[in-house]
């Protein structure tokens, strides 16, 4: 029986990646050799260029399953490395769909909650493109695919290293999985209500829920 695992911790430095129009990001993550220190809004050294989008406490840590990247690199054609998407966790033998938001993760030393899902951007889109990968309407197929990926709080600081497990520690009953989180902020609006159950949710998915249960009573 395979047990959940890191392939790489990987992290990135924020920089020009296209010119015209400007595009400054930290997307491009590469795996770090031996331990890496995880600090209360992620990977030591880590950087985030668009603080209003990215990065915090709701963003701390994304991570991101070794399965779905080789899917994609059969259905692009080209290989998509670990980092490559700008997740900081490579994991594998872990269906980061099922995930119940607010399931907490021992690795290595640190302890980690699921409290997000990542929803494609312009950036995402264009970062893709600079690679040469042939994406075409990259926010329909990667909202079709409908594997995210999740992010991660700090719960405790540590160390991590590629080959550590994922112990999934606790799990809350009856939970919102991730995959009906991702359904209700993009193709499912009506499970939004959903989230208003949920504890520790970023703030925006919170109002993406209030707005939409605002403007369902007045219909």
């Amino acid at each position: 029986m395979a047990f959940p695992s890191v392939v790489s911790v990987n992290r990135g430095r924020a920089r020009t990646i296209e010119q015209k129009p400007l595009l400054v990001s930290a997307i491009d993550k590469l795996p770090i050799d031996g331990p890496a220190t995880i600090e209360d809004f992620g990977v030591e050294g880590d950087q985030v260029a668009d603080r209003v989008h990215h990065g915090g406490t709701y963003q701390a840590v994304y991570a991101y399953a070794a399965e779905d990247l080789d899917w994609w690199s059969d259905q692009l054609g080209k290989t998509v490395r670990p980092g490559l998407f700008g997740e900081n966790l490579t994991t594998r033998d872990l269906d980061l769909n099922s995930c119940v938001i607010g399931e907490q993760w021992l690795v290595g030393t640190a302890r980690f909650q699921v409290c997000s899902v990542r929803v494609p951007n312009e950036t995402f889109s264009r970062w893709l493109d600079l690679q040469g990968f042939e994406t075409g309407d990259w926010h329909r197929r990667f909202v079709e695919r409908g594997r995210p990926g999740v992010y991660l709080s700090v719960l405790e600081r540590g160390w991590i290293q590629a080959g550590d497990p994922i112990d999934v520690t606790a799990v809350p009953e009856d939970g919102l999985t991730a995959s009906a989180m991702f359904r209700a902020l993009t193709v499912e609006p009506a499970l939004l209500p959903l989230l208003l159950e949920v504890e520790g949710l970023p703030p925006q998915a919170y109002a993406q829920a209030e707005d939409y249960v605002a403007r369902a009573s007045h219909t």
